[in-house]
């Protein structure tokens, strides 16, 4: 989109053009230039302090330039947003909070008014909102789509407009506009809703399948990739090659050197052809000649300077009779002698064959053939052909297909061998890119899994470079996830770790990083862990090249130190998918569950977390600590509630919790059971040691199952089956038949047969109640004693002594079951 011509330049009534963008309240970094209200198309946020989780090419906002007046009017709401406390809006008299909208924020607001400004100009709209009326608005508000999101960010754009209408040259939306009922109506639609919690069925397999790459296969993943990068570094015995590129100078260099021995002489051509004249060098060969084979376009006119004057240099040589002239056919048989493929390996024709004889001598070296078509229709690309740059490499260590060019005799003869070997099946698929990064290497001591049928076999057992760099992606992807699932840190917090993060924090382990959301100040706080998050950034630290931060791209720069800031931060959501969909595809491999399909963003592990805390004793405080609500202030309790408050997705999760902590705590019950001996009386008693004898009956008539699973895993299966609807209590267990529930009566018929009511419980006469001897008894039999030592007083009046034996008559309808040493 072309620029506004200068004579289309709308010019701020309050703001000046050369006003900065950042005024007080941010934190500009030294030296770095500030954009000025006059920059129309962009403002850099670059004078900030770029937050990891942001990508470079979004800390900034851009404005629609297909329209001066909306061009400017974008600007003025983007600049208080911005600066909220400025003089021009306080005096307008407009209350805006002191701290400066979000960056991100005033991005998105740009971007939603960009949007506007192109449907008004469509539908021919007045430049001055206030002419707009209600219906004019309608007509937007149903051109946008009906997405929750959009219809959120688009509401907030317009409240802007609304509230900024003094301070807009062009004016703004009136009040009684936006108070209208087709925006009441709007933002109903626009209301967003809570944070969504990641499913329990995710969740838990997530977790598992993270902690399982930093715990088990990061060390395989990081020593391989250490391993190979200290190969590369360190050549060991491979012949020393020409370098195929050099500077200028150098260039220059060599030509000098090589001019200067006499016995160098300057090829020419002997006879004329085509447009080249007699006694004119043969560029091509003699840039072949002077650097060995690596470089033929050292005299390409096309480059400048340089080439000229090596040019020149030669011709001088020439003017002093150094050439020696060659025909056509001579020049051909020159080539052959130079023989370029060997001169471009640095190394003799015999030697290039000796390699390659003693390459096939190894049974286990095996010829690289496509395992599908290569990119175009070419013969020679189609599925089976032979990979020769790749064999180069694996042959000779080098790249392209020099060493097997039907140009030459030898390079023919290199080829049939290689087809000899082909034919007798010594071949080896590769996928992916099919060329050297594809060679499968073998996987020394990778870690054993276990998988469902019950056999160990390590997780890998061959990788290539590129399925390596995949691996590599994993693991960090896995850090991440566990660091966000556990600390319930924001990704913006989780992509500010440094290098040292790990500290301590009144006693306990902790993590230290910035706080970026609302505080432009971005302070250093600190958050608990445990260990497993000390061993993943453990890992982080191993992983990155990175000076200071962990979560960064995985190839370091070309040129140490070169562009480093631009490299901290990753893509969060990107990586979880990956991560996901690479457990998924790589299961039958590692072993691990199945991730169900599900939207996993990064701001839904830390409202997971705080619903899975939420359910701890006097967790509010800690959670409120940990998700840094409490510099809310007055709003900390509130907002730390509504974080943590239970949702659909994990209230039946801890119902299930429920059943299996109750079928734990019956497992007492059912070893006692089995001696024969009676473990409850009370009027359900008889039911529940019919369903112990059930669950033991079951245990001893099925060999097959005690075979597959320990006896205590047994036990919980089968008595969370028997019992799902136990409830424990203090004084008595609730074995729950609604039919049978004395505390169902001082209910209304509509709201019987829902759940137990504990205050209208009897224990000593509901058909579901139970008392257990080892956990009920005692407080049983206190009471009855209690009871017993205050009828023994005289001076009891008449009806409260008619109380306490009534009372007493029912704690021995319980109590009278139990023989009487147990009584004592």
């Amino acid at each position: 989109m072309s620029a506004l011509p200068e004579a289309a330049v709308r010019l701020s009534a309050l703001i000046g053009a050369d006003e900065p963008v950042f005024g007080v309240g941010h934190q500009l970094r030294e030296g770095a230039a500030v954009p000025a209200f006059g920059q129309r198309r962009t403002w850099s946020f670059e004078c900030i302090r770029r937050p990891s989780n942001v990508r470079p090419a979004g800390w900034k906002v851009n404005f629609t330039e297909i329209d001066s007046t909306w061009n400017l009017r974008i600007r003025e709401i983007c600049f208080s947003m911005l600066n909220p406390t400025h003089k021009i809006i306080r005096d307008a008299g407009i209350a805006l909070t002191a701290e400066p909208s979000a960056y991100l924020s005033v991005r998105k607001c740009a971007y939603r008014l960009g949007s506007l400004a192109v449907w008004a100009l469509d539908n021919q709209m007045p430049v001055h909102l206030a002419a707009w009326d209600e219906d004019d608005w309608s007509g937007y508000v149903e051109h946008i789509t009906d997405s929750t999101s959009t219809l959120f960010h688009h509401s907030m754009a317009l409240s802007w407009v609304s509230t900024l209408a003094p301070v807009l040259t062009d004016g703004g939306m009136p009040e009684q506009v936006w108070n209208t009922e087709v925006f009441q109506e709007a933002r109903h639609r626009a209301y967003k809703p809570s944070t969504a919690s990641i499913p329990p069925s995710t969740w838990w397999p997530l977790l598992r399948a993270a902690w399982t790459y930093i715990h088990d296969f990061s060390p395989n993943i990081l020593d391989l990739r250490d391993q190979l990068t200290a190969q590369r570094a360190d050549p060991g015995g491979r012949p020393e090659r020409r370098p195929a590129f050099r500077s200028p100078a150098e260039g220059c260099e060599l030509v000098k050197q090589w001019l200067h021995d006499p016995g160098n002489l300057v090829p020419v051509h002997k006879n004329d052809h085509w447009e080249v004249s007699a006694g004119e060098p043969i560029w091509h060969q003699l840039a072949l000649t002077i650097t060995g084979g690596t470089n033929s376009g050292l005299f390409q006119t096309t480059r400048k300077g340089a080439a000229l004057s090596r040019r020149q240099a030669v011709l001088r040589a020439v003017e002093r009779g150094q050439v020696q002239a060659y025909s056509w056919s001579q020049m051909r048989a020159r080539t052959d002698v130079v023989n370029r493929p060997a001169i471009y390996l640095a190394r003799s024709t015999a030697l290039l064959d000796q390699a390659l004889d003693d390459w096939l001598a190894d049974p286990d070296n095996l010829i690289p053939i496509r395992a599908s078509q290569g990119r175009g229709a070419r013969s020679d690309l189609e599925a089976g052909t032979v990979i020769w740059s790749a064999l180069e490499t694996m042959v000779y260590d080098t790249g392209g297909k020099a060493a097997f060019t039907r140009r030459s005799a030898t390079g023919a003869a290199r080829i049939s061998k290689i087809e000899n070997a082909v034919a007798a099946g010594r071949v080896q698929e590769l996928t992916g890119t099919m060329s050297t990064l594809s060679i499968p290497l073998s996987c020394e001591g990778f870690a054993p899994v276990t998988h469902r049928d019950g056999t160990t076999r390590p997780w890998r057992t061959h990788i290539s470079v590129e399925e390596l760099a995949d691996e590599i992606r994993m693991v960090r992807a896995a850090c991440y996830v566990l660091a966000a699932g556990l600390t319930m840190m924001r990704d913006s917090e989780i992509q500010e770790i440094e290098r040292g993060a790990l500290t301590s924090h009144y006693g306990a382990p902790a993590v230290t990083s910035r706080k970026i959301k609302k505080d432009p100040a971005q302070p250093e706080l600190s958050w608990w862990i445990s260990a497993p998050i000390v061993e993943t950034l453990e890992v982080l630290e191993r992983l990155s090249w990175h000076d200071t931060h962990l979560l960064v791209d995985l190839a370091p720069p070309a040129k140490a130190g070169h562009d480093d800031d631009t490299r901290r931060g990753i893509d969060a959501a990107d990586e979880i998918d990956f991560f996901i969909a690479g457990i998924n595809t790589t299961r039958h491999r590692t072993g691990l569950e199945e991730i169900p399909a599900s939207r996993v963003r990064p701001h839904m592990f830390r409202r997971t977390m705080s619903i899975i805390c939420s359910q701890e004793p006097d967790s509010e405080i800690a959670l409120g600590h940990q998700l840094k609500h409490l510099a809310r202030r007055a709003m900390a309790n509130r907002v730390t509630q509504g974080y943590s408050q239970m949702d659909a997705n994990w209230a039946a999760e801890f119902d299930t919790q429920l059943e299996l902590a109750a079928a734990r705590r019956l497992v007492d019950l059912l070893r006692s059971r089995r001696s024969g001996t009676s473990v409850a009386v009370g009027p359900g008693a008889a039911k529940l040691h019919a369903g112990l004898d059930n669950v033991i009956a079951r245990m001893d008539g099925d060999p097959p199952l005690r075979a597959q699973l320990a006896d205590d895993q047994i036990e919980v299966m089968l008595l969370r089956g028997e019992f799902a609807d136990l409830h424990f209590g203090t004084v008595n267990h609730c074995l729950w038949d609604a039919e049978q529930a004395e505390c169902q009566n001082s209910l209304p018929e509509a709201q019987r047969g829902d759940k137990p009511v504990l205050g209208a419980c009897q224990p000593a006469r509901c058909r579901n109640s139970v008392i257990s001897r080892d956990k009920h008894a005692p407080i049983w039999l206190a009471e009855e004693r209690d009871l017993m030592r205050m009828l023994g007083d005289k001076r009891l009046a008449k009806p409260r002594r008619e109380a306490l034996q009534n009372r007493l008559s029912e704690v021995q309808l319980i109590t009278s079951a139990w023989p009487t040493e147990e009584r004592v």
